[in-house]
């Protein structure tokens, strides 16, 4: 994900919409028009094939992920663009957008601080790398931790799951 750079884009779904979507501690794998309406609206979607979706949480936080697979380089490499959305508990409130790959001048800062630390609290990491799509079209995600499929952010997923049963 380069240097974290971020863009804000509000969450437009409420508590119970993100529930009914995607089962906490989860990953399921979705068409572009299986996603939430205001992601597709996004004009990155458009050039996404499919998307991973995950959900983890904390004790305090729940961390909602869509990460879309978009071709690119005339299809020889597949870009990751990861929407993640933070849910504070105990205050209902939310936090995210649009975690970027490259600093684009005049659409993306350097990831906000209270960003960073409300993903690490959710014990999730900036940095998003799939080794390779899930074999299962959902799943657990100690199911992608145990396929090696996550790269960097599946063991931090893992330890949000760990966090919550404690």
């Amino acid at each position: 994900m380069g240097k974290n750079q971020f863009s804000e884009f509000e969450n437009k779904w409420t508590n119970v919409q993100w529930e009914g979507y995607i089962s906490m501690n989860s990953f399921a794998l979705k068409k572009v028009h299986e996603l939430p309406d205001f992601i597709q609206d996004n004009g990155l979607t458009d050039k996404f094939n499919s998307a991973l979706i995950v959900a983890s949480a904390s004790t305090t936080h729940e961390f909602y992920g869509v990460i879309g697979y978009r071709p690119d380089e005339d299809n020889t490499v597949v870009d990751e663009h990861a929407f993640v959305y933070i849910r504070n508990i105990e205050e209902n409130s939310w936090k995210g957008g649009i975690l970027h790959h490259a600093n684009y001048q005049g659409r993306t800062t350097n990831l906000p601080l209270d960003i960073t630390e409300a993903l690490n609290v959710s014990g999730v990491t900036a940095s998003i790398s799939l080794e390779r799509a899930p074999e299962e079209p959902y799943g657990s995600l100690g199911y992608l931790e145990e396929n090696n499929i996550l790269s960097g952010v599946s063991a931090n997923f893992y330890i949000a799951i760990n966090k919550t049963n404690e």
